[in-house]
């Protein structure tokens, strides 16, 4: 029974933002701080780009770490 925990892979995938773009941010200032730039908020064109991690891992067994770019 405690044989067949060896065929068994755990994994998960989780995806982060690089830029976050839903929803809209609003920076209240007053009119004479308009273009200072502690009251500026940075935006990215295109969907500002995101990382998808994905593990797999077992419990029998400590194979090498292997990281693919795409």
């Amino acid at each position: 029974m405690f044989n067949d925990w060896k065929y068994i892979i755990w994994s998960d995938e989780s995806p982060f933002t690089l830029f976050p773009t839903s929803g809209r941010i609003y920076v209240w200032r007053m009119s004479k701080e308009a273009y200072n730039p502690e009251y500026l908020v940075p935006t990215v064109k295109h969907g500002g780009g995101s990382v998808m991690m994905w593990a797999a891992t077992s419990c029998c067994s400590a194979g090498p770490e292997i990281t693919l770019n795409g």
